[in-house]
């Protein structure tokens, strides 16, 4: 378990961040948590080294890995640590009983060939943590190994629950289906932020966390052409699938009692409707 972070920015990869980014780089007082594809952009582009990297899919996580492995004589990742659920780091089976589909499962030879092989490089020239968690899915096929949330309203009225457990528990939605189609299935519809990364800030007993690039409009930071997402493709404005995705974030933030999380946006509303939800700060008021 890790110690503490006072101030913690999770940087997501929506266009918000380069916008903020150069900011994130010259403040001292801030410690960072990149999510998949984030690096080696982040490093590439604004020679931010995340002092915390993760990734759910798999998938997003080659670039960054071949990165390291092909930079680790010229480039200091050491100051980086790679956090990742435990399931994401055994056959591609074991971690389908926990997660979704990913590009790699159209041949599962390539979970092997391709990526774990590559963290296994990887785990030579930098520490990686494997942390041992659960998720909405795997409390519905694997209920008895996860005994402590049995007979819980974990995302309502007990959800206080979820952060007794030594466990990291990733998701906000109770599991209904892998299909993403319109609202009638909520599982698909969370954001990466409210699913993986605000559980990840708590793991790591964050005080103040911070948002950066989670925007629910645009492109990538790296790549402005790639609009598309599970709630829709080229969004401009609410619609009945962001709003749901929203509403989980915002859920989060009622939480701050039961995690000690207060969590806020350093993007403005005129570039992410994450500031619909959550109060904004700029980064050069943080100290």
């Amino acid at each position: 378990m890790q110690s503490g972070v006072e101030n913690l920015v999770l940087l997501g990869s929506g266009e918000s961040f380069n916008t903020t980014a150069p900011e994130i780089a010259h403040n001292p007082s801030l410690r960072t948590l990149a999510l998949q594809r984030v690096f080696p952009y982040c490093h590439k582009l604004f020679n931010i080294v995340p002092d915390y990297w993760s990734w759910f899919d798999a998938n997003g996580s080659l670039e960054g890995l071949r990165y390291i492995v092909e930079n680790a004589r010229s480039i200091d990742f050491r100051k980086m640590e790679i956090l990742v659920p435990h399931f994401i780091c055994e056959s591609y089976g074991y971690y389908r009983e926990y997660a979704g589909t990913t590009p790699l499962g159209k041949n599962p030879q390539d979970w092997d060939l391709k990526y774990r092989q590559l963290l296994n490089q990887v785990r030579e020239i930098i520490k990686v943590e494997e942390i041992v968690s659960t998720t909405t899915k795997n409390l519905v096929y694997n209920a008895y190994s996860n005994r402590e949330f049995m007979g819980y309203d974990l995302h309502g009225a007990d959800a206080y629950v979820r952060f007794m457990s030594d466990k990291i528990l990733y998701g906000t939605v109770p599991f209904d289906s892998e299909t993403v189609m319109g609202t009638t299935y909520k599982w698909g519809l969370e954001s990466k932020l409210s699913s993986v990364m605000l559980p990840l800030a708590y793991y790591l007993k964050a005080k103040n966390v911070y948002v950066s690039g989670v925007d629910f409009v645009g492109g990538r930071f790296y790549d402005t052409s790639k609009a598309r997402h599970a709630w829709g493709e080229d969004v401009e404005e609410l619609n009945p699938t962001v709003a749901y995705a929203l509403s989980l974030i915002a859920k989060w933030a009622q939480w701050t009692d039961l995690h000690g999380m207060k969590i806020m946006t350093l993007a403005p509303k005129e570039v992410s409707l994450l500031a619909t939800v959550l109060p904004v700060v700029r980064v050069r008021d943080i100290i």
